[in-house]
């Protein structure tokens, strides 16, 4: 402790300690039981008599990671979080890919994973799958932009680097261009305000446009 004088837990906290503390004793029989032993130690703070922090706790009192108790502590919460499900996870590894989900999110993997699996009963391998599944990016009804749009952009991109009177004007040119797909030489009085600095511009967009759109 450093020196420092040791917190006084009251006789409750004491008495929550040794509940607490044997539950774990006890060869960590359900990560259940033990994840949320260590969250009341922690949250109440229970082990401040005689630690610091929490992690010190955990790694002289347990000789466990700070890293491993919040997996327990992590799995405990989820399975609390499942605890309206058809079936409840009986092992930590089933819980440990669901950490990647939102609460809401969690219960409607679960129980796609225990719909999926064979008995009822999903493997942790069924429950990453679920998840694997919940997390991939909706497939959208909106057409891709085809190669030429994105040339075409690129083509956009470079005439916003011209100086800035140039830039307008060619700016203004491709966007009647793209709209129209009117040739530039096919418009005199459009070709009275661009002078032929710009036409390797125009060059460009005409093959592009050339593509299929």
């Amino acid at each position: 402790m450093d020196g420092k004088i040791p917190a006084v837990l009251s006789p409750s906290e004491s008495t929550r300690l040794e509940k607490c503390e044997a539950v774990i004793k006890k060869g960590l029989r359900t990560f259940v039981e033990v994840g949320n032993a260590l969250l009341e130690i922690r949250d109440s703070r229970l082990y401040r008599q005689e630690f610091d922090t929490f992690e010190d706790y955990c790694r002289k009192r347990w000789q466990m990671s700070y890293r491993r108790a919040a997996q327990l502590m992590d799995a405990a919460e989820i399975v609390s979080n499942l605890n309206n499900c058809s079936e409840t996870p009986t092992h930590e590894s089933q819980v440990r890919p669901l950490t990647k989900l939102e609460p809401e999110e969690q219960r409607e993997a679960w129980n796609e994973a225990v719909k999926d699996s064979s008995n009822g009963k999903p493997t942790a391998r069924d429950v990453e799958a679920a998840v694997d599944r919940f997390k991939a990016p909706a497939k959208s009804d909106d057409p891709q932009p085809s190669s030429c749009t994105y040339d075409f952009m690129a083509l956009i991109e470079s005439v916003i680097s011209f100086e800035p009177s140039v830039r307008e004007l060619s700016l203004k040119a491709l966007t009647a261009y793209a709209l129209s797909g009117v040739k530039p030489e096919e418009r005199p009085n459009f070709l009275m305000d661009v002078s032929k600095d710009y036409l390797p511009v125009f060059e460009k967009a005409r093959a592009i446009r050339g593509k299929e759109v």
